[in-house]
């Protein structure tokens, strides 16, 4: 299985885009007969034609969680090893797949992407043409060593659209049913949001917030102070109205309120009790004389009302940090699987040149001798020697 594109994730639909190659290997005791590593065309999703002219059955790959697909490529069919019979079948694959995205969590939410797969063993009419097998991912002597490990990767330039992934995982489920599937290969790709554009948004209700607290912690002395107060309580609890109306337009269309709304919530509510603090303020200590501002029992009422208008600020603070030191975490572990992959490429291209430069110096070397043998001279062999040596060495010396 390797990916190749993963395309945008539809929270309301729940799918996800992706275009694939699909690789899978299987041993034909029937067709196990000595003949050279040849390709064969498919005649039909179940067959393949042999060169004779007969045909031979193919294990139909079906994807389980598909929406609507289409192919790439045409489906081709390779002879690997025709002594134990192990032949491959490849194609490629576009479309949309179903998954299960649950966004209560954005800006922070995490999502397993699935891609699940399985042999299906029924015909179009219900025939059964061989015994349901195990499936288990294929491993690097299944492909005979030619298309280096096909159990499963994700090319480098993959990029999912706001999200940073880990490596790709596999599961081999059992179905305990007797319909066509019995058992499921399941493809996982972890992906995490990237959430920094949002927190734009909440870093900026945060200061006004602060803002806020601090106004109502400011000392009174007369009755003008506290309507100033009240105005001001008022005014950032309209600014964060306005706010959040615009904010709600880039999150995800769901019917459910997801975190970074409970946490504009949140941030609200606790303006709001500041406010009808001060209006009961107001009503105790100016209407009815119940005390003067200055009275410890106002101050114990500051206080109690000052933590509550904290404890939303905290509690966001704390689950940004937390969030962000698991993103950095994913980010880093995606930085270092691009140098490994890069660096994989940079030693196998320099092996390969080594090796082709090995070859042309012994090639090279084979033909002095054959030349010192037939008696035709060494000068034009030695300078080929030559020329072949420094030839491997600029080879060498580009690789490097």
């Amino acid at each position: 299985m390797t990916f190749k594109h993963i395309g945008k994730i539809h929270e309301l639909e729940q799918k996800a885009e992706m275009r694939f190659r699909v690789s899978m290997f299987w041993n034909d005791i029937q067709n196990k007969q000595p003949r050279m590593k040849e390709s064969f065309k498919m005649k039909g999703p179940r067959m393949a034609e042999l060169p004779d002219g007969s045909h031979f059955d193919v294990p139909q790959v079906e994807l389980v969680n598909r929406i609507n697909i289409s192919n790439s490529s045409d489906a081709e069919v390779h002879s690997l090893n025709e002594e134990t019979g192990l032949f491959r079948w490849t194609r490629e694959y576009t479309g949309s797949f179903m998954q299960e995205i649950d966004v209560k969590q954005f800006p922070y939410d995490v999502h397993d992407l699935k891609l699940t797969l399985g042999i299906s063993v029924y015909k179009e009419v219900g025939r059964v043409i061989r015994r349901a097998s195990a499936i288990k991912p294929a491993t690097i002597e299944d492909n005979e060593r030619q298309d280096g490990e096909p159990y499963g990767e994700i090319k480098d330039h993959v990029q999912i659209p706001g999200f940073v992934r880990k490596d790709l995982k596999c599961v081999v489920n059992k179905r305990e049913s007797c319909g066509a599937l019995k058992q499921t290969l399941q493809y996982i790709i972890p992906v995490r949001r990237v959430h920094s554009f949002h927190e734009n948004v909440i870093i900026p209700l945060l200061l006004l917030h602060i803002i806020a607290i601090l106004s109502a912690l400011m000392p009174i002395d007369e009755l003008e102070g506290l309507e100033g107060r009240i105005s001001t309580l008022l005014s950032i609890a309209f600014i964060e109205i306005g706010m959040k109306f615009i904010f709600d337009k880039s999150l995800p269309t769901v019917s459910y309120t997801v975190l970074v709304q409970n946490m504009v919530n949140h941030l609200f509510y606790a303006l709001l009790a500041l406010a009808i603090k001060d209006y009961f303020l107001y009503f105790f200590y100016v209407k009815l004389e119940f005390g003067k501002f200055d009275d410890i029992g106002f101050y114990y009422i500051e206080l109690v009302f000052a933590c509550f208008a904290i404890s939303p600020m905290v509690w966001i603070v704390k689950k940004m940090y937390t969030e962000h030191k698991k993103t950095f975490e994913w980010e880093v572990e995606s930085e270092k699987r691009t140098f490994n992959y890069r660096n994989s490429i940079y030693e196998s291209t320099r092996r390969m040149v080594e090796e082709s430069t090995r070859r042309m110096v012994e090639e090279s070397a084979r033909r002095v001798e054959q030349a010192e043998v037939q008696g035709q001279g060494q000068t034009g062999s030695s300078t080929s020697l030559e020329s072949s040596a420094e030839e491997g060495e600029h080879l060498r010396a580009l690789v490097l």
